[in-house]
């Protein structure tokens, strides 16, 4: 069963109010198990193409069940990750598990680097568990 709609609201709002605390206005998104849109939103101020990058670190950690940082940490041990289908190789990108199971999955992108996205990210998670 995928992520509620009111729950992903309250994991965006959570990783939305991590990015204004560093100062980075960013993208959120959150996705369901199969990798479909519930919640995105785009913070005044960021650039135009949070939106998607958001999307890709959330459908790779929702589609590979693991963050996006661990692809980021595995990059220069194994480049090939980089070919590997719907992966992103940025952190930021963290499955929502509830019971057990994952039932999505939010991206944040904004930041200049991997860490504050995934603060953000990891913000929304713990708002929801």
């Amino acid at each position: 069963m995928p992520i509620s709609l009111e729950l992903a609201k309250k994991a965006a709002d959570a990783a939305e109010a991590e990015a204004k605390k560093t100062g980075f206005p960013s993208g959120i998104v959150i996705v369901g198990p199969n990798g479909e849109t519930i919640y995105s939103a785009k913070m005044d101020g960021s650039n135009n193409a949070v939106i998607m990058a958001a999307e890709q670190k959330a459908k790779g950690a929702v589609l590979y069940r693991r963050p996006s940082k661990f692809f980021e940490e595995r990059l220069q041990q194994a480049p090939y990750i980089i070919q590997l289908a719907g992966v992103s190789v940025v952190g930021g990108g963290i499955p929502l598990v509830s019971g057990g199971h994952i039932v999505g999955a939010i991206g944040v992108s904004g930041a200049p680097t991997s860490v504050a996205d995934s603060q953000a990210a990891q913000a929304g998670v713990d708002a929801v568990k």
